[in-house]
């Protein structure tokens, strides 16, 4: 799915949930090509302002790039 995304909207900003450790992406079949452009990670179990923090990173770094 992050390969067609990443296909059709090169610069949209993407949030990748897994249940696997942080730093495990290749677990969940992600590769480093996957991970280029705007994109975070986040690992659940996580905590509601972890969520709110991945996500205002992904905006600010997407101003930030405009």
């Amino acid at each position: 799915f992050v390969r067609e995304l990443r296909a059709l909207a090169p610069t949209l900003p993407l949030l990748l949930m897994s249940g696997y450790a942080a730093g495990d992406e290749a677990r969940s079949g992600l590769t480093p090509a996957d991970l280029v452009g705007p994109t975070a990670f986040i690992a659940k179990p996580f905590a509601t302002r972890e969520l709110l923090d991945r996500i205002a990173a992904l905006l600010a770094a997407e101003r930030s790039a405009a």
